[in-house]
């Protein structure tokens, strides 16, 4: 789904002095949206909870109903569609986490999210590549970044390739399966699979990971 934000020209955003999140745009709490193959799933924000960071869950249902400055944080956990209030990421800042999967003929129902994903490419300069899966799954090596800090593998299942900004996670054979880019004054994360996030029990590297994607200044 296109909105007039995808043909936003990212020079307009301006220079932002960037600090931690929470000194910013967004008040430093968390907001994930869950599409609707996640249409009950709290356990990540069961995580954040645990960790004394203020979270709220969206579904598709009532994902419309909330103001991104209110959030720092936010994750967009297998979304098909634009929030109606997506055009005000035009003037927030903080970071942004857009989750695919890797995607086949047994669960093609995950395409329309990475489909998703993928028209937001001219704002994050990052897309998936549902052509080009890692199938190994399992932990794999991370690339050096303030977010995989004190990190030195992250677990994840069958993911989606990603394409463009600075790679987070790589599969066994070197392709990024997770990325970020900082533009103006938004950090955008793009991944190609949910289980670097709701891996049930979730590994303790996935663990630090999700609180760096808070902690993190952008």
């Amino acid at each position: 789904m296109s909105s007039d934000f995808d043909s936003f020209d990212q020079s307009a955003l301006g220079d932002f002095t960037q600090s931690p999140l929470g000194d910013r745009n967004g008040v430093g709490s968390i907001l994930i949206i869950n599409g609707p193959q996640f249409s009950t799933d709290v356990e990540l924000q069961t995580y954040y909870e645990s960790q004394d960071f203020p979270v709220e869950t969206a579904f598709a249902a009532d994902m419309d109903d909330f103001d991104p400055h209110s959030y720092s944080l936010i994750v967009f956990l297998e979304v098909e569609r634009d929030p109606a209030w997506w055009s005000q990421m035009l003037s927030w800042s903080g970071r942004a986490v857009l989750v695919g999967e890797g995607v086949g003929p047994e669960n093609s129902q995950f395409i329309p999210a990475n489909a998703w994903i993928d028209t937001k490419t001219s704002i994050t300069g990052m897309n998936t590549i549902n052509t080009s899966l890692d199938q190994s799954g399992g932990f794999g090596p991370v690339v050096a970044h303030p977010l995989t800090s004190g990190i030195t593998s992250l677990f994840r299942s069958r993911s989606s390739v990603v394409s463009g900004g600075l790679a987070l996670a790589l599969s066994s054979l070197g392709s990024p399966l997770m990325a970020e880019q900082t533009i103006g004054g938004v950090s955008w994360v793009v991944a190609g699979d949910s289980q670097f996030f709701i891996r049930i029990p979730r590994p303790s590297s996935n663990e630090l990971f999700c609180n760096n994607l808070f902690t993190v200044p952008v």
